[in-house]
């Protein structure tokens, strides 16, 4: 007995559609059928989150999502992103949570490796941008290399101003009575 013939059984894969407008199976109203690639349903997503901030506060979340940033430029080409529908708005508020979490580095100290890796590689590929879209990068990257550098003097002097400690470092293994 011989199975189903492959033609069956790709026509049993495609979605069911009237007129050329795609059929949602679970409900019975019509959709159209648009396809969207992978980086452009990230891009959504990602957007997304940082418009409501939903579960950002969360340290592991926030790590996990600047992980996540962070490998979209890794796995795309920067002339893929720049050519996804609503990427202006998406590199806008890529580059205001980077800037709020270089500002926040007490908090997010080890995920911002993360944030600078995805800025670095795309600074990196804008040389072999091709074509007409603009990747925006020029008036963002000055804001996030000022912030970095904001950040990392204000640790420096966070941490020349903290009170001594009142015992000397050599002298701290010995009974505070005995000094």
């Amino acid at each position: 007995m011989a199975g189903p013939s492959p033609s069956m059984f790709q026509r049993r894969l495609r979605p069911p559609t009237i007129l050329g407008i795609q059929r949602c199976d679970p409900c019975t109203r019509l959709t159209p059928w648009i396809p969207v690639s992978a980086q452009a349903r990230l891009m959504s997503g990602t957007r997304e989150i940082l418009r409501s901030q939903q579960g950002l506060t969360e340290h592991a979340n926030y790590h996990e999502y600047c992980k996540l940033l962070g490998r979209l430029k890794t796995n795309y080409q920067l002339s893929e992103l720049v050519n996804v529908e609503n990427y202006a708005e998406w590199i806008q508020l890529v580059a205001e949570f980077t800037i709020k979490s270089l500002q926040s580095w007490q908090w997010a100290s080890g995920s911002v490796f993360y944030l600078l890796g995805l800025w670095g590689r795309l600074v990196s590929s804008m040389p072999y941008l091709k074509g007409d879209s603009p990747s925006m990068l020029e008036s963002y990257v000055p804001q996030i290399t000022e912030a970095y550098i904001t950040s990392r003097l204000d640790s420096v002097h966070a941490i020349v101003t903290v009170p001594p400690h009142p015992f000397p470092p050599l002298l701290c293994s010995q009974d505070p009575e005995d000094v």
